[in-house]
């Protein structure tokens, strides 16, 4: 069994549907947490992080994309 603070589910947009669900480790979600203008583009497949100046790559299942 995992431990339950590894991985997180979060909810994008308020939605409760799989699709607006990314897994996010607890510093990822710190980040986004942290800044109120966090973005992601699936098929571009980035995080986008204004506050700090960033975009991160991220890794997303083919499925995601149809």
């Amino acid at each position: 069994k995992l431990p339950t603070d590894v991985l997180v589910i979060y909810s994008w947009g308020g939605g409760s549907a799989w699709s607006s669900m990314i897994v996010l480790t607890p510093t990822m979600k710190a980040l986004v947490d942290l800044d109120p203008g966090a973005k992601v583009d699936l098929k571009a497949k980035t995080l986008h992080l204004p506050k700090f100046g960033k975009t991160l790559g991220l890794n997303v299942h083919p499925k995601h994309l149809e």
